[in-house]
């Protein structure tokens, strides 16, 4: 393998859900036939919609299924700028040449802490 690490993303909706339990089922078939050596870093929920009731049963689905702990405590909610990031690119707020505004630097404070949450995560692993 080639990972020591693996996050399994859930976006809030069924099919996403089923999913992450098959990928799981495959990840623990990787480990019982060939000896892969790899933590599951946590499951990382993406909401389609933000405060829906579905987004929240398939939440509480996952918390219960999977372990509350196992899921990570930042969230990717719906916005319209990672929308937009797939036509213009990421915008680094950091770097001062390229223009950015504050959702630009919202979606930059997410990502950090779920990139400190990650990191967090493996630690304990090791």
């Amino acid at each position: 393998m080639a990972s020591d690490s693996v996050i399994i993303v859930l976006q809030t909706q069924e099919r996403s859900y089923v999913g992450a339990e098959a990928f799981i089922s495959y990840l623990q078939e990787l480990v019982s036939n060939y000896d892969a050596d790899f933590n599951i870093a946590g499951i990382l929920p993406v909401l389609l919609k933000n405060n829906s009731q579905v987004d929240q049963s398939i939440l509480e689905q996952a918390e219960a299924e999977f372990d509350k702990d196992n899921i990570f405590k930042n969230v990717v909610k719906n916005m319209e700028r990672l929308k937009r990031y797939d036509i213009i690119g990421i915008v680094d707020p950091d770097l001062k040449t390229q223009k950015h505004d504050m959702h630009d630097m919202r979606v930059d404070a997410l990502y950090k802490k779920i990139t400190n949450e990650f990191v967090e995560r493996v630690g304990k692993d090791e």
